[in-house]
């Protein structure tokens, strides 16, 4: 299959992700991030209609190296049919992690307001009720393809098996700024050299790190949160944030991201008037991306949406190949690639503009553009 775009770090291709996937070599691909549909018919969209079913899960794992990771998000409702074709198709479900968020809104109506409309009156005794919880997480499934002659065995043969701890850790902001600009050296030389540069750049970030694993900060959990989360959680166990600090926080033992409904304006991309509903943050796109992607990998995206998943794989200096159905997405994951090649996204900028007039974040997160 001819693809849409490839300019040899970031391959895109326009159409249905199990018959392109079926175009790729088995086994090509080191680590899957990807958002697939939710299947809640969100805003009537046809390509939310159900979720992604076991077909699509067996093509994921047909292309993964041995020992490679997949991280997928899925909606509270719907989650047990994702993980459930997600193990059916051959994975081990290794863990999940809970993104927690705190300014989800409940869509469900006063259900005594619904019978007074009815019924005329009779609705003051219902008034306290409604159908919907407010949504203050969404689970992603983290899975992994079954190792060939042991863990070590696997990642000595395939670079896979594992996660990438040190290239995840938070709570560490004196290292983070000398990730990000090793991971935009690598980008650059993505760019210019191909994927050979990728991995010598990615290889030297990597030995870095080791070298300053003990800085790096606190391991990663199966849980991150928003700063609204954060700042809850360290309300309710008597302590007040007040900055920096690594002791006396209880949300200190998880990551913690900035987070707007979707993602933040300055990353969601608008080309003719057109833009994608629900766009992740990206941010939390590229620490997913570190974790489970070893060092001058390359990352399957098959549902490419805005294509954040290329940008957060782009900017951490990986090689990615994003597929997206829709065709009218394509130009908005065309403007994050040009993003990305600038080796500073927008978003960075923006948001130090914003920083010279708030206070500093929880954390100066591993990889945040703060």
């Amino acid at each position: 299959m001819k693809p849409y775009y490839d300019d040899g770090q970031v391959t895109l291709y326009h159409g249905d992700c199990i018959e392109t996937m079926r175009s790729l070599e088995p086994e090509s691909v080191d680590a899957i991030v990807t958002d697939p549909p939710y299947g809640l018919g969100f805003m009537g969209r046809a390509w939310d209609a159900v979720p992604p079913g076991e077909e699509w899960a067996r093509e994921c794992l047909r292309v993964l190296k041995p020992g490679g990771h997949m991280v997928a998000f899925g909606g509270t409702r719907m989650w047990h049919r994702l993980v459930v074709a997600v193990e059916d198709a051959g994975f081990e479900i290794r863990d999940s992690i809970a993104w927690l968020y705190g300014q989800g809104m409940p869509k469900s109506p006063n259900v005594g307001r619904l019978i007074e409309e009815r019924y005329g009156s009779g609705g003051d005794e219902w008034k306290g009720f409604s159908a919907q919880l407010r949504p203050a997480f969404e689970p992603i499934v983290v899975a992994r393809k079954s190792l060939v002659g042991g863990l070590a065995v696997n990642v000595v043969t395939h670079r896979t098996g594992a996660f990438h701890i040190d290239a995840a850790r938070f709570g560490g902001p004196s290292t983070s700024h000398a990730l990000r600009e090793a991971a935009r050296e690598a980008a650059m030389r993505g760019r210019k050299w191909g994927k050979d540069g990728i991995a010598s750049s990615a290889a030297s970030a990597a030995h870095w790190a080791e070298n300053q694993s003990d800085k790096l900060g606190r391991w990663p959990a199966n849980a991150v949160l928003d700063e609204s989360q954060a700042e809850a959680l360290d309300s309710q166990a008597g302590v007040c944030n007040s900055g920096y600090g690594d002791t006396g926080y209880a949300s200190r033992f998880f990551p913690v991201f900035r987070y707007e409904p979707k993602a933040a304006r300055s990353e969601r991309p608008v080309v003719g008037g057109v833009q994608h509903p629900t766009v992740k943050p990206l941010t939390l796109m590229r620490w997913l991306a570190r974790l489970i992607t070893p060092p001058g990998g390359t990352i399957l995206e098959p549902f490419a949406g805005s294509g954040t998943t290329v940008e957060a794989a782009m900017l951490e200096g990986f090689g990615v190949i994003g597929i997206e159905l829709t065709e009218e997405y394509l130009p908005l994951i065309c403007a994050r690639i040009e993003r990305a090649k600038m080796g500073r996204p927008a978003q960075d900028e923006a948001r130090e503009m914003e920083a010279a007039t708030m206070p500093p974040p929880l954390f100066d997160m591993l990889g945040e553009a703060s």
